[in-house]
């Protein structure tokens, strides 16, 4: 595996490969204690894209079984523990702007937490990891039949 430290030693990308296997990821400085004041009052940038397994009657055009989909967006987290915010999404082509965000979110003491929220009437549930003093934080869909992973990035 080779290694690389950047950003002052607050990230270290990793790459590495064998026979049949790349793996490669960025490693992020979390903060030693969390609350969820660390993202109250806090607006996030995000663009993501991923993939929806084959299930349902929608007519969204196909890859290998999957939708491919991607989103951008912004996504505030309320004093109150609420989110906000709007969602634009393409999927399999279908473009669908300006899409509502609503819901809730908790945060654990070692900088994770959960949301469960509404994109455009569609429930969603995320688990995240707060890093870097809250400037990021990434994320990763828990419904099944999604494959979608991202990074939003404090306004």
């Amino acid at each position: 595996m080779n290694i690389v430290i950047t950003s002052g030693g607050r990230e270290i990308k990793c790459l590495g490969a064998n026979t049949g296997n790349i793996n490669s990821g960025t490693l992020r400085l979390m903060g030693a204690s969390c609350s969820a004041s660390a993202l109250r009052g806090n607006s996030y940038g995000y663009a993501t894209d991923g993939l929806v397994g084959a299930g349902g009657s929608n007519s969204f055009p196909r890859v290998g079984g999957f939708v491919p989909f991607a989103h951008a967006g912004q996504i505030s987290f309320g004093a109150n523990g609420s989110i906000s915010g709007v969602d634009n999404a393409n999927f399999g082509g279908v473009f669908m702007p300006g899409q509502p965000v609503s819901g809730t979110y908790s945060v654990n003491s070692d900088c994770t937490g959960t949301t469960t929220m509404t994109i455009a009437g569609v429930d969603n549930s995320w688990h995240f990891v707060i890093l870097q003093g809250a400037d990021q934080v990434i994320f990763v869909a828990i419904p099944s039949g999604y494959v979608w992973a991202g990074t939003l990035t404090k306004d």
